[in-house]
């Protein structure tokens, strides 16, 4: 599987737990998880090219540019057998897809955009704190600032999202630095844009938050400082509007 996902989208790995068997690979914003698992999953149904295979899993990947046949020309450079092109051009919005099946039965649909080109190229940024303690760090996010973790893969990688904007931790022993240097300066680790900085100032603090910087004035706004269990400075920031 591994070799297949490698082969057929040039993945990177991201990381790799050898004691769990676990990899993690990324090709452009796709994320794919292989975990070894006994007995065969999946596979009842039997497995071909094409959308009779979607009684399998079905994983769905957006490609752009889409050129047929260089994916094709691709696909048999590999030996992948491949069904028929899917278009549906200028239907709700959908594209052409190619279906195929990797090495353990599961539909694999590669999809091209309706348009020429999918609506954006970047989906979201997510800043990456190391953290000694994950648990700590999920309990802060989640039960202080109101983040929802998306996701925690064996308590060493997690995310955390709050209305769009999301923050990864690493499990890791975090580089010293001067934490009194760094707040004194006024420096910021993670900076959010807020549309009412008093409101969720008031939430954080009957929270129990411990804030660096209070709610205050400045010349571009309102604004505060957060400070998460591992000294990290988060700031929450409502810019003034524009005159006119």
């Amino acid at each position: 599987m591994l070799a297949f996902y490698q082969g057929l989208f040039g993945c990177e790995i991201l990381r790799r737990r050898d004691d769990l068997g676990l990899v993690q690979l990324r090709a452009g914003s796709a994320m794919l998880d292989l975990v070894p698992v006994d007995g065969p999953l999946g596979k009842a149904g039997g497995a071909a090219p094409g959308r009779e295979g979607r009684n399998l899993d079905h994983y769905c990947f957006r490609i752009e540019p889409f050129d047929e046949q260089q994916i094709r020309a691709h696909l048999k450079s590999m030996g992948v057998e491949a069904g028929e092109t899917s278009s549906r051009f200028g239907a709700e919005g959908q594209g052409p897809s190619i279906y195929l099946t990797d090495p353990e039965g599961n539909t694999v649909e590669l999809k091209g955009p309706a348009n020429g080109s999918f609506t954006a190229a970047l989906s979201y940024a997510a800043p990456v704190l190391g953290v000694p303690d994950m648990q700590r760090s999920l309990a802060f996010y989640r039960d202080k600032l109101g983040f929802e973790v998306e996701f925690d893969y064996e308590g060493f990688y997690a995310s955390v999202i709050r209305e769009g904007c999301r923050i990864h931790l690493s499990r890791c022993v975090q580089a010293p630095r001067d934490q009194a240097a760094f707040e004194s300066s006024e420096r910021l680790d993670v900076c959010f844009g807020v549309n009412d900085a008093k409101a969720l100032w008031e939430k954080f603090k009957a929270a129990g938050v411990a804030f660096s910087v209070s709610l205050r004035r400045m010349p571009y706004g309102v604004e505060f400082y957060v400070r998460d269990p591992d000294g990290y400075i988060l700031g929450f920031v409502q810019p003034d509007q524009p005159e006119g």
